[in-house]
């Protein structure tokens, strides 16, 4: 087995709790810092890169320009590629309005519309879901920043994400979403750019089974599942064992340094 070069950490719910770092975790990131590449991805369709490098340098973490890949960004890099110029109908927050408006893409709020991008259930309402179905009834491209069925809160509580409404839009579409974040195989791709490793000699670190684990499996890589987030004791139970994590820790902290540590 090849040892560890680098590690991928997921942010939310696992090293922040929303601005706040979980106890543990920038001392442990620092440790691990000292012998292995440490990079972050994100799938909060939200955030930009250069969000998530404030948000992780204001919480005490060890992160520079080019750390950090966001499923928004990569979906919206993407679209644009395939879709130059055309209407996008964005069901999502102005976070991820705006990552798209960067690009050669018209963004609109009504129909005509050729593609269709999902990112977040927070502010989708009813007349919202209806248009999405509506556009890729009328042959709009259905794709999504990813597959969360629920996503950390502020304070720890959980909300429904992104897969709760793409399910709803593919339900009643009979269309398949093209999902472009974790655990899609372009992020895993997109992973390992940034890693700039093999998947043997990377390790993913996250708070869900669904996304994070899923993720490291696809890109070959060792995964750990942390029970800070999204996942809990009585998920990780259910998991068929091809999809189970190679280690699970409470947190992340000083038993993931040392399990790392012996990993060869």
């Amino acid at each position: 087995m090849v040892a560890p070069q680098a590690v991928l950490f997921d942010i939310s719910g696992t090293l922040l709790c929303g601005a706040e770092p979980i106890p543990g975790a920038p001392a442990a990131v620092h440790a691990l810092k000292q012998g292995k590449a440490v990079r972050y991805f994100t799938n909060n369709p939200g955030l930009t890169p250069h969000q998530a490098i404030e948000r992780l340098a204001a919480a005490g973490f060890p992160v520079s320009a080019g750390d950090v890949v966001s499923a928004a960004a990569e979906t919206a890099a993407c679209v644009a590629e395939q879709f130059v110029g055309k209407r996008v109908l964005i069901l999502g927050g102005d976070g991820l309005r705006r990552v798209f408006e960067a690009h050669p893409l018209e963004v609109v709020d009504d129909l005509p519309a050729d593609v269709v991008v999902v990112g977040g259930a927070g502010r989708v309402d009813s007349a919202r879901l209806t248009l999405a179905c509506r556009a890729v009834w009328a042959g709009a491209a259905l794709i999504a920043t990813g597959l969360d069925r629920r996503v950390p809160g502020a304070a720890g509580e959980l909300f429904p994400g992104t897969g709760a409404i793409i399910r709803a839009i593919e339900w009643a579409t009979h269309v398949q979403a093209d999902v472009r974040g974790k655990p899609s195989q372009w992020a895993a791709q997109a992973a390992l750019r940034l890693l700039g490793t093999s998947g043997p000699a990377s390790v993913v670190v996250g708070d869900s089974a669904d996304e994070d684990v899923a993720l490291g499996k696809q890109m070959g890589a060792r995964t750990v599942l942390v029970l800070t987030g999204v996942t809990t004791e009585r998920d990780l139970a259910r998991l068929p064992e091809v999809n189970r994590p190679d280690a699970v820790f409470p947190s992340v902290g000083q038993l993931l340094v040392d399990w790392l540590a012996a990993q060869t």
